[in-house]
């Protein structure tokens, strides 16, 4: 089969419907919900307890730099060991982690020093999992239905990107935060329920002879393909990050709103990024226009948000950014996926998990003091350059993306 049932493409809810894949979805898209609760609420959190957006940019530079400081150790523990089982640790580990961040601030010794602790141990635990959870979703699907698989593993990731932050931001204001990063702790127990009960099919862990994770950068200079779309994830990640970090102070400063707005702002990102995975999830070849155009379209959505005074354009501008995103995003992961052998295969999404997340410390840190500098617009407007600079690379010809995988 090639991803068609009688002439006709594979439809996403025959795969939803796959005993091992569905039950996946569902705990991965409610554990992500809820880690867009402590997203939103740790950074809400700080800029209340310190009016810094700068100190926003360290809370988010702390959950993320482990994603580049542990990547030699993440890639091999996932090829070299039971990805399933992996999973359960990293997954108890946060849960860990959350729950101790909800007892902090229940009881009202919360202050900034802790919340940015917890964040470095929760990156931690995302470290270790990213690499196995993507190196999974093959195991849970026939090759067949790879493509429409990880379509819905983007969509469901972001339909709790697009629901997650505004719940999120009701609960804060509803609730309390200690309400929030405890609804993000039993999201954890959900996603290890579902991986009690699923059975990936074939081998979840490559027990061969150890690779290092320098045989996995030599194959990248021989396949360049792989490099290429590893650094347009990167660049699309570069572009849409700063939202996460200068949202709560432009909320208020450039729309006169609460600083929880800024989870409806994200929402609404959220939002665009699953039509985006949509519309893409029926491209089986990606090809470099395509990757190139999806882009220029994140580029000039994150433009227009930039430039805006008023939450409506502003809304809408983070709606086009997050489709061109991961279109951008999703055309380069299935490329990824289809490229890469099995025995790399968790390695080689260990780089992309840096390229995803891993670039978040960088652009945390540098969105953080260009607000602190010359306001969040000027800081949203000069991280639309990544995405600018990588499509006109890309339409030039001169990458080493073929026009097609």
């Amino acid at each position: 089969m090639n991803g068609r049932q009688e002439g006709r493409p594979l439809s996403l809810v025959s795969v939803l419907k796959s005993r091992r894949f569905g039950p996946y979805v569902l705990g991965a898209s409610i554990s992500n919900i809820g880690t867009w609760f402590q997203n939103i609420a740790q950074s809400v959190l700080v800029y209340r307890l310190t009016g810094s957006t700068f100190l926003v940019g360290v809370v988010n530079f702390s959950m993320f730099i482990s994603l580049l400081v542990l990547l030699p150790w993440a890639g091999p523990m996932a090829d070299r060991h039971d990805r399933r089982r992996l999973l359960l640790a990293t997954q108890f580990a946060a849960f860990c982690v959350a729950s101790a961040l909800w007892f902090v601030v229940a009881v009202g010794a919360e202050n900034t020093g802790f919340v940015v602790c917890a964040a470095l141990l929760m990156g931690v635990a995302t470290a270790f999992s990213v690499p196995a959870l993507q190196s999974l979703v093959p195991a849970l699907v026939p090759v067949s239905h790879l493509s429409r698989a990880l379509s819905l593993n983007a969509v469901s990731f972001n339909l709790a990107r697009a629901v997650g932050p505004v719940l999120g931001a009701a609960v804060v204001v509803g609730l309390g935060f200690a309400w929030a990063f405890f609804l993000n702790a039993v999201s954890f127990l959900a996603f290890v329920m579902a991986l009690l009960v699923i059975q990936p099919q074939g081998s979840v862990g490559i027990a061969v002879e150890p690779r290092r994770l320098r045989d996995t950068a030599l194959m990248l200079r021989e396949e360049g393909r792989l490099l290429g779309f590893l650094v347009v994830v990167a660049l699309a990640s570069l572009t849409a990050d700063p939202i996460n970090t200068i949202g709560p102070e432009f909320a208020i400063r450039v729309y006169g709103y609460q600083d929880t707005f800024s989870g409806w702002m994200i929402g609404a990102f959220g939002l665009g990024a699953v039509a985006g995975a949509l519309v893409v999830s029926t491209v089986e070849i990606p090809r470099g226009g395509l990757v190139a155009s999806m882009l220029f379209v994140e580029g000039f959505g994150m433009a227009v948000f930039s430039l805006s005074g008023g939450p409506a354009p502003g809304l809408v501008g983070l709606g086009v950014a997050g489709f061109g995103w991961l279109a951008t995003v999703m055309l380069a992961t299935t490329a990824i996926q289809v490229l890469v052998a099995d025995e790399h295969r968790g390695r080689v999404m260990a780089l992309w998990s840096v390229a995803f997340m891993g670039v978040r410390p960088i652009s945390s840190l540098a969105s953080g003091l260009l607000a602190s500098a010359g306001g969040p617009q000027l800081a949203g407007l000069l991280f639309t350059l990544p995405a600018v600079l990588g499509c006109v690379y890309l339409a030039s010809g001169r990458s080493s993306i073929s026009s097609e995988v």
